[in-house]
């Protein structure tokens, strides 16, 4: 019988009795191991339930003697603080977004930016870069990188594709000129002005009264957030782009790694891995596919969906001139950045490829709203295309 408790934390009381380190329980049964998790999401976002997904699995195959406290929605420590809380014991496990450590995960911002390579098309993100960047994630430079703060990186968690939603339709170049877009982070400012648009700097809580009173006219965003922060409330068109994706990252405390049965460390490291990276593709593709069928962005739904070539193309010339700069903007402490890009280049080819060959995804965006749509539920009602991608591409990824 599973023992993973999960207990909602939003008290003082219980933030106090988070501040004890995982370790093995001397109460009724002596090699039960309780371990605490944080993540800024709510409990029913993708990577909280991916997350949930993780420790059950891990605690089936430790034979039930697993507890996990589980911290929803930055009850125990703001996402800006989560890898100084890791280091410090604070916390166990929890989601690191690469986002807000620039300066302290220079390498692994540089590396997440690689997502690039990924297809913008229906499906592609959630399994691909996720499965791809977690490859990347055990490059022993950055694993050095986390170790110097006292953390390791299990798995990573790529956002879903970013598309332009719009409150008047973005159909080129032209249409872009001067439309003020929500665009946050350094990779998708350059990505606006790269096709006419004008970012502008806003926080995602504030986006939503922006949209209302005209502060903005679009925003970049994946489905589940726009959903999340009710913006198909203020947006009548979807542009499905391949604006750069973000990376989550799930990151252990390293004490761990000496505290835990090695057994337990493993068993994170492959099966608590892949049962990650599975159901957060399989949750990622459902929940989109059911916003743009019977959700808020759906058929009855007064919002329509269009491709822009124009557009794409703009983005796809920029990323090549990305790509071809990577190399040389590596940090200092990447002796062998040509070599990691060349072999991130052919590790995503052969997750690409597996996941096209599993699965009836497409490398291409469909033309069409009602393409566009079918091609979600397509994915998403062949959940076992997306196991065999995941057998197919786990024998470099999970063995032990």
């Amino acid at each position: 019988m599973k023992k993973s408790a999960l207990i909602l934390a939003g008290s003082i009381a219980a933030l106090s009795l988070s501040a004890c380190a995982g370790g093995v329980s001397t109460g009724e049964t002596a090699d039960t191991v309780k371990l605490s998790f944080s993540n800024m999401t709510s409990q029913d976002s993708p990577v909280s339930q991916a997350a949930i997904a993780m420790f059950e699995a891990v605690d089936e195959e430790y034979e039930g003697n697993l507890e996990v406290e589980y911290f929803w929605s930055s009850a125990l420590v703001p996402g800006d603080q989560v890898l100084d809380a890791l280091g410090s014991g604070m916390v166990d496990i929890a989601m690191a977004p690469t986002a807000y450590y620039p300066s302290e995960l220079p390498v692994a911002t540089w590396g997440e930016q690689l997502s690039i390579l990924t297809p913008a098309a229906p499906g592609f993100h959630a399994p691909v870069s996720s499965s791809a960047l977690s490859e990347l994630f055990r490059q022993q430079v950055i694993l050095d990188e986390y170790a110097e703060h006292g953390a390791e990186p299990l798995v990573v968690a790529s956002t879903g594709a970013y598309s332009l939603q719009c409150k008047e339709p973005i159909e080129g170049i032209e249409d872009a000129k001067g439309t003020l877009v929500r665009a946050a982070s350094p990779a998708h400012i350059r990505e606006a002005e790269a096709v006419g648009l004008t970012p502008v700097s806003m926080s995602n809580d504030e986006s939503y009264e922006g949209l209302q009173r005209g502060a903005i006219d679009c925003t970049v965003g994946v489905l589940t957030g726009a959903r999340d922060l009710g913006h198909f409330e203020q947006v009548e068109y979807i542009t499905p782009t391949s604006f750069s994706a973000a990376a989550q990252v799930i990151v252990m405390n390293q004490g761990l790694t000496e505290e835990l049965p090695p057994e337990l460390v493993e068993l994170f490291r492959t099966t608590g891995s892949r049962a990650f990276l599975e159901h957060y593709a399989k949750v990622g593709v459902e929940e989109e596919a059911e916003i743009l069928t019977t959700g808020e962005a759906g058929k009855d739904a007064n919002v329509s969906i269009e491709a822009s070539d124009e557009i794409n193309d703009a983005l796809d010339e920029l990323h090549r001139t990305m790509l071809a700069e990577h190399a040389d903007k590596a940090p200092e402490s990447v002796q062998d950045a040509e070599t990691i890009v060349a072999a991130y280049r052919e590790l995503h080819e052969r997750h690409a490829s597996a996941f096209e060959n599993n699965t009836p995804a497409s490398r291409e965006i469909p033309p069409t709203d009602q393409e566009y749509r079918d091609a979600y539920v397509q994915i998403a009602e062949d959940i076992e295309g997306i196991e065999a991608y995941f057998d197919e591409v786990g024998d470099s990824m999970f063995s032990q």
